[in-house]
């Protein structure tokens, strides 16, 4: 795959994580799937990216993918079983409430942990392609996943999602280096 397919990939994979997220937020569950798909899209273009730029570490480590793609499915299904749980929560009980908060706990962990690799890996992108936004959003995407917890934090993931989808489309392919060979005078000796 070349440069210019990676980064539309990484473009739209940013854009279908954050419209996916949003709707999904917004009450609509059927979204997870667009978001899993915009995961996995921006995990393609990564990979192609580490290829293009002989930097292996551009990729995030498996764990850090695997995490991300089950999270992501996890956060969706942990939606629903809130909607599900709140009337089973109000008559109390709480086998419902521990597993609810066990999914919540288990989903924090998961991104967070996604997060970090994929905040490394964008550090590294960042280095690479000279596009200081990737090293940003990977920064806030690290910092909104550890307070995940918080409602708050989805707000600070979806201005990283942008960050991110903008990154990509700034990127620029970097330009072959025509280094002229030395020419070396002749010396003759005697």
């Amino acid at each position: 795959m070349n440069f210019e397919t990676s980064k539309t990939l990484g473009y739209i994979g940013a854009l279908l994580i954050f419209f996916g997220t949003w709707f999904t937020f917004a009450g609509s569950m059927d979204f997870g799937l667009i978001r899993t798909a915009g995961i996995i899209f921006v995990v393609f273009s990564l990979y192609n990216l580490a290829d293009f730029y002989n930097a292996p570490s551009i990729f995030p480590k498996r764990i850090g993918v695997v995490a991300a793609i089950f999270g992501s499915t996890l956060s969706s299904t942990y939606g629903i079983a809130i909607l599900m749980a709140i009337p089973i929560i109000a008559i109390r009980s709480t086998a419902i409430l521990f597993a609810v908060l066990l999914v919540l706990v288990i989903n924090v962990v998961l991104f967070a942990v996604a997060a970090f690799f994929v905040k490394r890996s964008l550090k590294e992108l960042a280095a690479q392609s000279g596009t200081k936004l990737f090293a940003t959003a990977g920064q806030l995407l690290f910092i909104g996943a550890v307070l995940s917890i918080l409602i708050l934090s989805v707000i600070v993931m979806w201005v990283a999602l942008l960050v991110l989808a903008l990154a990509f489309f700034k990127m620029k392919k970097p330009k072959p280096s025509h280094h002229p060979q030395q020419i070396l005078p002749l010396s003759i000796s005697f």
